[in-house]
């Protein structure tokens, strides 16, 4: 690897982490107390809980920050368990809205209207117009939501930057003999897990899978068990926040990971066992950004509809773990 490549990498990934803190941050503190009125008030039942916890994360773009939030009220008794658990399995599905942004940049380069809404393409009209907005603007609810703009501006550009330093590795056989070390779902599953622990987001992780497609050497039943893992690791970080809290709090978080492991596993049985028996077509071609964001929505819309009728069976499992 050249050192422009490994700077374009390096300087990439630190915009990408960059704008999504400052998106995330500054979504949250633009709402304000509103979201945690709303996360009380609206979880009469599962399904709204679900709705809200998925609605919440979609516009914040985090559901570290939805989920720390939820126990933050579980902590101080303002929510229960069983209310708390609905919102975060909506979480996990509005995590997957930064996914689907970023397939975007799969759209043609040919046609100007296509070209225009690639993240390429309109980074530097969220940063030209956030920063107008902070400049020019003395209203206050203007100048918060510059920030906002100016995150995504900044979040879709490092995203670029990142591709055009992954990109010449395509020529790399180290680099591709790398990814069939992943034929082993295990050993991916493992990664994902791994490396969504490390950079605290699932929202980060499928974004940097997703700008590893330029290279071709992703396939699609190499990105499925990272994708996988990925859903078991972004838990590791909420453990951590939940440390010294009350054991509502730790019994909360210890539910929504054996959510996300049972939900892994029925996704792995089934998937594993329909390519073995009867080949799904697209399993060997290479995976794009397209392919990554829809499992991820799929895997996550399924695992919320197939759990959410036994979430008290979750809740009481960890209540006997954690006494």
């Amino acid at each position: 690897m050249s050192l422009d490549c490994f700077l374009n990498i390096i300087s990439g990934l630190g915009m990408f982490l960059y704008g999504m803190r400052q998106l995330s941050d500054s979504l949250e503190h633009f709402a304000g107390n509103e979201i945690y009125n709303k996360l009380h008030n609206a979880t009469k039942t599962p399904l709204k809980g679900v709705m809200l916890g998925a609605g919440v994360t979609g516009i914040i773009q985090s559901s570290t920050a939805t989920t720390l939030m939820t126990v933050g009220l579980v902590n101080s008794g303002i929510m229960n368990i069983y209310e708390a658990l609905a919102v975060i399995m909506g979480a996990n599905i509005g995590t997957t809205v930064t996914g689907q942004l970023l397939r975007l940049g799969d759209l043609s380069k040919n046609h100007p209207v296509f070209r225009f809404l690639k993240p390429s393409g309109f980074a530097p009209f969220f940063l030209l117009f956030g920063t107008v907005q902070k400049l020019f603007f003395k209203r206050t609810e203007y100048r918060q939501s510059s920030d906002i703009f100016i995150g995504l501006g900044i979040l879709f550009l490092g995203m670029e930057i990142m591709e055009n330093g992954i990109k010449p590795l395509s020529q790399s056989e180290e680099f591709c003999n790398m990814f069939l070390n992943f034929k082993n779902p295990f050993i991916a599953i493992i990664f994902g897990a791994a490396v969504t622990a490390l950079l605290q987001s699932s929202s980060v992780s499928i974004g940097i899978l997703q700008s590893l497609t330029v290279t071709n050497a992703i396939t699609f039943s190499a990105a499925v068990p990272i994708i996988l893992g990925m859903n078991i690791g972004k838990v590791l970080p909420e453990f951590i926040a939940t440390l010294g809290t009350n054991k509502n709090t730790t019994r909360t978080i210890l539910t929504d990971l054996m959510v996300n492991v049972t939900g892994v596993g029925i996704v792995y049985f089934i998937i594993y066992t329909t390519e073995t028996f009867f080949d799904i077509p697209f399993w060997n071609t290479t995976a794009t950004k397209s392919m990554i964001a829809n499992f991820h929505t799929v895997f996550n819309v399924f695992t919320t509809c197939a759990l959410l009728p036994f979430y008290k069976k979750f809740i009481s499992i960890s209540q006997k773990i954690i006494r």
